[in-house]
């Protein structure tokens, strides 16, 4: 079952048929840039929920998609409709949990009409980041980027070996060939569909 949970509201079950409750507009002064995560299983839900149990304030507005094992109907619906929740004018940072699955793949489609900015990776470290930055006064990429560097620096291998220079520039080019890829197909998908 897919649920999209939004800060301040009980979980909803989305099922196709279902909803989540509508949030009141924000004043033009207040409008922030939209946060939307997005994750395999219960992955979304149970990091923000870590996050707010460290930070309970910051992540207001924050809203989650948690996306089972892979894409359906179902999830390109909640997706597109929490997308356009979270788009207060100001454009959206969608966090995804794995770049290049199945749910990240049906987020760049669903992305249409929208100033998104995907970030990968999710992890603790990103949104107790977010939850200190003003998303009223910074553009999505400066959001992304601050949370990325933010989780980046939390990766930490302890013990064991250290990785050849060479090996570390091999793992960087297969990651941004990979990157390309999906970015490619996600543009392609549309206009497949138009045809």
């Amino acid at each position: 079952m897919l649920q999209s949970h939004h800060a301040g509201h009980t979980p909803t079950t989305l099922d196709g048929g279902g909803g989540s409750p509508d949030d009141a507009p924000l004043d033009e002064v207040d409008a922030r840039v939209g946060v939307v995560i997005l994750g395999h299983a219960h992955t979304a839900s149970q990091l923000l929920a870590a996050a707010r149990a460290i930070m309970p304030a910051g992540l207001e507005g924050v809203m989650t998609v948690d996306a089972g094992t892979g894409e359906t109907p179902v999830l390109q619906a909640t997706l597109c409709t929490t997308i356009a929740r979270a788009d207060q004018g100001r454009g959206v940072v969608m966090i995804v949990d794995l770049f290049g699955a199945s749910p990240c793949a049906c987020g760049l489609r669903e992305r249409a009409g929208h100033e998104v900015v995907v970030l990968s990776g999710l992890n603790l470290a990103m949104l107790l980041k977010l939850a200190t930055i003003d998303r009223a006064r910074v553009s999505p990429s400066e959001l992304a980027r601050a949370c990325a560097d933010s989780g980046t620096r939390s990766v930490r291998v302890v013990g064991g070996e250290e990785p050849t220079e060479r090996a570390r520039d091999d793992e960087a080019e297969v990651e941004k060939e990979r990157a390309n890829e999906l970015c490619r197909d996600a543009e392609r998908e549309p206009a497949q569909e138009s045809s």
